[in-house]
C-alpha cells in the first residue's frame, strides 16, 4: 500500500484495518486520507444460539405486567454497528474513538458496553478492533444478562428504549430479511414435482415451514381460485388440507401480498379476496342476506338490537331470523316445521346457546307449550299405527271393534283388507282372503275372538265399521239365518265358496 494510501497511524493500526476489510468485506467501510485519521464503521451481527422471544420490559418474566407479555419469536437480531476514527498514537497510545449504534438497547446499556471495550484495550494497549468485533457478536447479550433462562429463551426490551412497539416491528422486518437471505441460498425439494430447486424459485409457508417450487404453487392456487375453492389456497401439504378442512385457517393461512407476488395476476388475487371475504361472512352468526329478492345485499345485523337487521342497500328493516318485515321484540317469529324445532329445542345434546336462540327468536312459552303439542301427536300416531287402520282411498283412520278384516269405510264408502289396507272389489270383497296368493289367504277372521263361519250376501261385510253391532250378518244384506252351533272339533281354518246362485258362503274347514 502506497503512503498517499495511508491514514495519519502507524503500521500496526493499517495493518489491523487491511486484515478486517478481507475477514469482513462489505461490512466494514474504511475512508482513508493523507491528511486526515482514517474514519470507518464496521457491521456487526450478533449472533444468537436459539431463537428467542422478544419481550417488552424486564428478563424475568414474574415481574412482567399484563402489557409486557412476550411478542414474536426471532433467530436474527439487528447488527452493532462501531463508528470509529484512528488517532495517529493508536494502539500504543490512545484507543480508538468510537460511538456504538444499537436501536435495541437502552442509553445506559450502551454506556456499559463503551466501558467494557475500553477496558479490552486499556489491558494490552494493542489493535482492539477485531476483539471488539468478536465480544459484540458472541458475548454481549450474557454481559447485559438481557437473555432469560427460559424455554425458549426470551429477550428483554428494556423499559429506557425509546418507542418500543415500533422496534419490535424493525427487529422483525430484519430478522425476516435475514430468513429470506437465508432461504434463498439454500436448495429445496418441491413436495408436488419432486425436484430440487433454490429458494429463490421456492416459496415457503411462514404458519407450516412447508417448502413448494413457485411453479407448482402457481398452478395449484391458479386452479383452485378459477373454480372457487379459496379454502384450499394455502399448503397443499395433506396435513394442512386436512386443517383447512377443520377449519383451522392460522395453518394454511397466505398472505394476500405473498399470493399477489406469486400469481402476479391482479384478476385472479381480487377473485380470491372476494370469494374468501364472501365465505368469511357467510361463516359469522351475524351476518345475513337481504330478503328482497332485487337486493340480496349483505346485511350485518345491528349490534343493539337482538333481532333488527337494516339492509345498507335499500334500506329494508327485517327481522335476523325469520327474514320478515321488521315486527318488534316483543312478536316472536312464526314456527315452520313444528317437529323440527321441537326436537331440536328438547335435545340433551343442543347446546345452551342455541337454546337461548330459540327462546329469543321463538319465546320459552310457545316452545314448551309447541314441544307438548308434538309430543302428543307422536303418541296419538303411534297408537293410531298399533291399534287402527287408515283408508287406502281417503286416509280416514278406521278402528275394528268386531268383526271380520273386511271393512267399508264410513267417510268414501271405499271397501278394504284391515289386515294389509289393500283395496277390495265391491261385488267380491272375500275373493281377496280366499285367493291362495294373498298375503290374506285364509285370514277373514284373523283377530275376532270365537269366530264362527257363516253365510254372507253378496256385498255384504261381516266386519264394517258402520255395521250394527246387533245385527250378526253385518247389516249391509238381508237377514240370514243364524250361525250354526260350534263343531266339537275347532276348525282349522276358513274357506268362501261361491254358489250356483252367485252368493259366497263361508266355511270351516276341519
Amino acid at each position: 500500500m502506497g503512503d498517499s494510501c495511508r491514514g495519519t497511524h502507524g503500521d500496526a493500526a493499517d495493518d489491523e484495518l487491511v486484515a478486517l476489510e478481507a475477514i469482513f468485506g462489505e461490512a466494514l467501510s474504511l475512508v482513508r486520507s493523507a491528511s486526515a485519521p482514517t474514519t470507518g464503521s464496521l457491521v456487526v451481527p450478533v449472533a444468537l444460539a436459539e431463537p428467542l422471544v422478544l419481550r417488552l420490559g424486564t428478563a424475568d418474566p414474574e415481574a412482567a405486567s399484563d402489557g409486557e407479555a412476550p411478542t414474536e419469536t426471532i433467530e436474527h437480531l439487528p447488527p452493532v454497528t462501531i463508528r470509529f476514527q484512528v488517532p495517529a498514537d493508536y494502539p500504543e497510545s490512545s484507543c480508538l474513538h468510537f460511538m456504538l449504534v444499537c436501536a435495541w438497547l437502552a442509553p445506559a446499556q450502551l454506556a456499559a458496553v463503551l466501558e467494557h471495550l475500553v477496558g479490552l484495550w486499556e489491558t494490552d494497549h494493542d489493535v482492539v478492533l477485531f476483539r471488539w468485533s468478536d465480544f459484540l457478536a458472541s458475548e454481549l447479550l450474557d454481559f447485559l444478562g438481557i437473555v432469560t433462562n427460559d424455554s425458549p429463551p426470551a429477550l428483554a426490551i428494556s423499559h429506557d428504549v425509546p418507542d418500543r412497539a415500533a422496534l419490535v416491528d424493525a427487529i422483525m422486518e430484519h430478522d425476516a430479511r435475514e430468513r429470506e437471505l437465508i432461504f434463498q441460498r439454500d436448495r429445496f425439494d418441491c413436495g408436488v414435482c419432486f425436484e430440487s430447486k433454490r429458494g429463490t424459485h421456492c416459496f415457503q409457508f411462514p404458519a407450516c415451514a412447508h417448502v413448494y417450487c413457485r411453479e407448482c404453487l402457481v398452478d395449484y392456487f391458479t386452479l383452485m381460485i378459477t373454480e372457487g375453492s379459496v379454502n384450499f389456497v394455502g399448503c397443499p401439504d395433506a396435513a394442512c388440507k386436512k386443517a383447512a378442512a377443520n377449519a383451522d385457517r392460522t395453518v394454511r393461512h397466505i398472505a394476500e401480498a405473498d399470493l399477489d407476488r406469486l400469481l402476479d395476476d391482479a384478476d385472479l388475487v381480487e377473485r380470491w379476496r372476494t370469494l374468501s371475504e364472501k365465505r368469511a361472512l357467510e361463516g359469522r352468526s351475524d351476518v345475513t342476506h337481504c330478503p328482497r329478492p332485487l337486493c340480496l345485499a349483505t346485511v350485518i345485523k345491528d349490534p343493539r338490537d337482538a333481532k333488527l337487521c337494516i339492509c345498507p342497500e335499500c334500506k329494508y328493516a327485517f327481522c335476523m331470523f325469520c327474514n320478515r318485515g321488521w315486527h318488534g321484540n316483543n312478536q316472536f317469529c312464526k314456527i315452520g316445521d313444528l317437529e323440527k324445532i321441537a326436537d331440536e329445542y328438547t335435545s340433551p345434546t343442543t347446546s345452551a346457546r342455541r337454546i337461548a336462540e330459540l327462546e329469543l327468536r321463538y319465546s320459552k312459552a310457545v316452545l314448551e307449550r309447541v314441544a307438548r303439542n308434538v309430543a302428543a301427536e307422536r303418541d296419538s300416531r303411534k297408537w293410531i299405527e298399533l291399534n287402527a287402520q287408515r283408508c287406502p282411498n281417503c286416509e280416514a283412520v278406521v278402528e275394528k271393534s268386531d268383526g271380520c278384516n273386511h271393512m267399508t269405510c264410513r267417510v268414501c264408502n271405499s271397501h278394504f283388507c284391515y289386515l294389509c289396507a289393500a283395496m277390495l272389489d265391491k261385488a267380491r270383497p272375500y275373493a281377496h282372503f280366499n285367493t291362495p296368493a294373498s298375503q290374506c289367504f285364509n285370514r277373514l277372521f284373523e283377530g275376532v275372538e270365537g269366530a264362527q263361519p257363516r253365510q254372507d250376501e253378496p256385498g255384504d261385510d261381516s266386519g264394517d265399521d258402520d255395521a250394527d253391532p246387533n245385527d250378526r250378518n253385518g247389516g249391509n244384506g238381508p237377514a240370514q239365518a243364524a250361525a250354526p252351533a260350534p263343531a266339537q272339533d275347532a276348525p282349522v281354518g276358513y274357506a268362501i265358496i261361491v254358489l250356483d246362485d252367485g252368493r259366497e258362503q263361508v266355511v270351516a274347514i276341519h
